[in-house]
């Protein structure tokens, strides 16, 4: 009786200290992260409402899409700052979870890539918008928070997920160009930071997600019935002319077997980085395709490893090019030079430059007319370190400030300027070299 009674009030204990213990782990557990997915779905609602404006054809078309740079897009900018800064709360989020099911194979909807990449559209707008008002800091603040949007395209294991991240990084570096204009080196290494969450080798995971979506879909051919094949007769087309097979006949285990193989095939080619032998194999599977020996459910791989391989020279490129910008305001060149003779020259009032020199007075011009005449003793290097095709904005003040040196007549001043031509015609750009043919003639 005895021993019953120890029996239970050792059980009792027992007990007791498993449910201490439960209770302890429960109260220690790290809180749940929040899900950018559920804040993203919620700043969605609001994209119902942003403003629309006439173009010049009188059709109405989403704010964002203005490139005329006035008052009221100004204003239009500044109603949307709300919407813009709750966006930059939302990209700055780790855990971003869209909830896909995957078993829904073809049938799987994707609404969020489009509406993140409308997101994009007006960070992008927001973007040119501090441009335009010389807030080059806040538009880079911008830049880094589109990639945090691009890094929430990720999630998906598909295709069209891939590409969707490519096209927002894509948007995200297409203003590299105010690269230029940034002196803040901590905030470009912060940046760079960012952009170094896209790995080097297949960075939106294009490369990796053929065999993933291979997956999904013949996991989904082999538990779905009564599969509606009619959208794939709408992309494909039916008959001998396309080499389609008639999908009222088709026999699916057959189909299964034929796509998984080349499937397998497009997953190996996707790995190659030798980039000939990776569009040798590419071009075979290919003609394979066209030719009707493979799956009609089999895509074109040609678009799709240029894609792969486009992606992760434009990732490398941007890194670079911030590398390269850090590197240049870490240790001062002549670039870093004109660029400061160009913010120099620009903060002077262009009314009073214009007095001051018209009565000879050139001591308006002496802080950028020093950093101009270092500048041009110094080495050649790239003032323009983006590849975009646009005039940089150096360029004119660069010229106005030559064109004030020589009429200052000095002879240090004309020296400068033969040093000036040099520079110029390096760049690579066809609007300095014009400068320099000027000034030479």
């Amino acid at each position: 009786m005895l021993i019953g009674k120890l029996s239970v009030i050792m059980l009792h204990m027992v007990l007791a200290t498993i449910i201490q213990c439960l209770i302890v782990c429960a109260a220690t557990q790290p809180p749940e992260q929040p899900n950018a997915a559920d804040a993203w779905n919620e700043l969605f609602k609001e994209l119902e409402n942003i403003p629309y404006i006439e173009d010049e054809s009188g059709s109405e078309i989403p704010y964002y899409e203005n490139d005329n740079w006035d008052n009221n897009a100004h204003a239009l900018q500044e109603q949307m700052s709300p919407l813009v800064t709750r966006a930059r709360e939302i990209a700055n989020m780790e855990h971003c979870d869209w909830g896909l099911d995957y078993s829904q194979g073809f049938d799987m909807l994707l609404p969020h890539l489009g509406r993140l990449r409308e997101v994009q559209k007006i960070l992008q707008y927001s973007i040119r918008a501090e441009v335009d008002k010389g807030n080059t800091s806040s538009a880079l603040s911008e830049i880094d928070t589109m990639l945090g949007v691009t890094s929430h395209n990720l999630g998906s294991k598909t295709i069209i997920g891939s590409l969707v991240a490519n096209s927002c990084f894509n948007l995200a570096t297409s203003e590299k160009g105010i690269i230029d204009s940034v002196e803040d080196a901590e905030q470009l290494e912060a940046l760079l930071v960012s952009v170094n969450r896209f790995d080097e080798f297949d960075p939106f995971g294009l490369r990796g997600n053929i065999g993933d979506e291979k997956e999904m879909a013949v996991n989904w051919l082999k538990n779905t019935e009564n599969i509606d094949f009619s959208i794939f007769q709408s992309i494909t087309g039916t008959g001998e002319e396309t080499n389609t097979p008639n999908l009222d006949i088709l026999d699916m285990d057959e189909e299964i077997k034929k796509y998984s193989s080349a499937m397998e095939r497009m997953e190996s080619i996707f790995q190659m980085t030798d980039r000939d032998a990776a569009f040798a194999a590419s071009e075979q599977i290919d003609a394979e395709l066209a030719a009707g020996k493979l799956s009609f459910l089999v895509i074109s791989s040609k678009n799709l490893l240029e894609a792969a391989f486009r992606a992760e020279e434009t990732v490398a490129d941007f890194k670079q090019l911030l590398r390269d910008k850090i590197d240049m305001i870490r240790s001062p060149n002549s670039a870093t030079y004109f660029l400061k003779a160009v913010e120099s020259y620009n903060a002077i009032d262009s009314e009073e430059r214009r007095k001051a020199i018209e009565q000879g007075d050139f001591s308006v011009i002496e802080a950028p007319r020093v950093l101009f005449v270092k500048a041009c003793s110094m080495p050649v290097k790239q003032i323009t370190l983006a590849d975009t095709p646009e005039t940089p904005d150096w360029v004119a003040p660069l010229y106005s400030l030559a064109l004030d040196c020589l009429a200052s007549g000095t002879p240090e001043n004309h020296a400068s300027i033969v040093e000036f031509i040099g520079h110029m015609s390096m760049q690579n750009r066809f609007a300095s070299s014009i400068v320099a043919g000027k000034l030479f003639s």
